[in-house]
């Protein structure tokens, strides 16, 4: 405990600078160094990230002998890393059946989707067909934007070096690029509400003499007596024509409370609510469409972003973007 918290104490001292670059770096770049009482250098690259990761490994390895998986794991994953070269991409991580693949900044757009394409081929065309009896998916997802790139882990000496180090890429891209490859290639069954409501209107909650700042009941004049909403001659609240809404499962559960006896949506008054279920069905690609704007200004493959190639209907939490995707392969 006293050697992790000197290496804190040592990390907090430390400064971190960055320098830009347009290729990707490796662990053992020379712009990148570890901490240690000095300055921690990292890089800066602003370009495309794509994750592709194996759909329904749970059951794969449930219902499949073991051979089998080991040898359609070692397939796929030599067959994303070539496609990643072949399109200017560098493999950067493989965790379990999850690559994750950086391009370097030229082009990147362009490599990025035709990379997208080739796995895609590779796993519905060339794997499913080769390994009979076996029906193979995949999910695929690109972001593009400005990614950190670290040195972190523990130098050794010898066969353990490569183990006990790595890089991180810390950066929007990664997460938003790993988020759509959860949902590539899935269908996925959401609870939502139809709620209807009549809308609060805070007009309704005063009345006019208190808009017009003048007192209805002068001098002489008997004033009624307060009711429960306040001031003299104030109105009840008022509630606009009645409209159905269509609510996530967690913000129904936010907005919804019990008042005296009566439902509301925060202030609205709710008149009637039904739980339901969608299901949504994501295509293998999905991207964001900062990466769809800069593919087509890049304008090197026309033939994969004519008009109405790409649907973008699709909704993913916490991803800051419109999301476009499809089901592209080569025709060979």
């Amino acid at each position: 405990m006293d050697e992790i918290a000197a290496d804190v104490d040592d990390l907090l001292r430390t400064k971190f600078e960055y320098s830009t670059t347009t290729s990707v770096p490796y662990d053992n770049d020379p712009g990148l160094s570890y901490e240690g009482g000095k300055t921690k250098w990292g890089k800066i690259i602003d370009t495309c990230v794509l994750y592709v990761d194996i759909r329904g490994s749970v059951n794969l390895n449930k219902d499949y002998p073991q051979v089998t998986i080991s040898r359609l794991y070692t397939a796929f994953v030599k067959s994303v890393i070539k496609a990643g070269r072949l399109h200017g991409g560098h493999t950067r991580n493989i965790i379990g059946d999850r690559v994750m693949i950086v391009f370097d900044t030229k082009d990147c757009y362009t490599n990025a989707v035709s990379c997208a394409v080739s796995i895609n081929h590779i796993a519905d065309k060339v794997i499913n067909e080769k390994f009979k009896g076996l029906y193979f998916k995949c999910g695929i997802g690109i972001d593009y934007g400005t990614m950190k790139v670290i040195k972190v882990g523990v130098p050794r000496r010898g066969n353990a070096n490569a183990a006990n180090r790595g890089l991180v890429w810390a950066g929007k891209p990664a997460n938003m690029a790993s988020r759509l490859t959860d949902l590539g290639n899935k269908t996925i069954t959401e609870t939502y509400y139809d709620v209807t409501i009549k809308p609060y209107t805070q007009f309704g909650s005063r009345s006019l003499w208190d808009y017009v700042n003048l007192d209805p009941y002068p001098a002489g004049l008997s004033r009624p007596a307060p009711n429960s909403f306040g001031s003299p001659g104030s109105m009840q609240p008022e509630y606009l024509d009645g409209k159905t809404v269509s609510m996530s499962e967690a913000e129904f559960l936010r907005k919804i409370k019990m008042d005296k006896g009566q439902l509301y949506s925060d202030k609205d008054f709710v008149v009637h609510f039904e739980k339901k279920t969608r299901n949504s069905t994501y295509p293998p690609i999905l991207i964001t469409e900062r990466v769809l704007t800069g593919f087509k200004a890049e304008g090197l493959r026309s033939d994969l972003y004519k008009a109405g190639y790409w649907r973008d209907e699709f909704t993913v939490k916490d991803v800051d973007s419109r999301v476009f995707g499809q089901h592209f392969t080569w025709n060979l």
